[in-house]
């Protein structure tokens, strides 16, 4: 499998690449894009089809977002998500919209980090989104 890592840290890409081929590991099918992910995500390929995502970088409202957005549309069903630092609020609120989503089975939380399992596509619409009515008294 090939194993994609949005890291804008270009010094850190090289020392894990450097650490791998150190002690071993291939990492012929591991690939860095050195760009920030509102930037890099967009441009992934649209036939590109993810085993699994994990939300962990730039914290800052709205990129954890932008990154659920984007990993989303990559990720087939059955597909794992994972969601860290969910005790910041941008992080957290992901978290709370794939709860509450009907296309996303929750796993576990590990600490600060939830497991999701995708279970199907979405329906998009906002009156279909749980996550935007708390109870369903304000629905009507």
């Amino acid at each position: 499998k090939t194993h994609i890592c949005i890291n804008q840290d270009l010094t850190a890409n090289e020392a894990i690449g450097t650490f791998l081929s150190a002690h071993g590991f291939n990492n012929h099918d591991l690939r860095f894009i050195g760009q920030p992910s509102d930037r890099a995500l967009p441009s992934l390929d649209q036939g590109l089809q993810l085993d699994a995502a994990l939300i962990d970088g730039n914290h800052s409202f709205p990129i954890p977002i932008i990154d659920w957005h984007y990993m989303d549309i990559h990720l087939k069903e059955g597909g794992l998500f994972f969601v860290d630092d969910t005790h910041i609020r941008p992080a957290a609120l992901v978290a709370e919209f794939m709860i509450k989503d009907s296309a996303y089975k929750f796993i576990k939380g590990i600490g600060c980090l939830k497991v999701f399992m995708k279970t199907c596509e979405h329906s998009w619409g906002w009156k279909g989104q749980k996550f935007n009515f708390p109870d369903e008294k304000s629905r009507n």
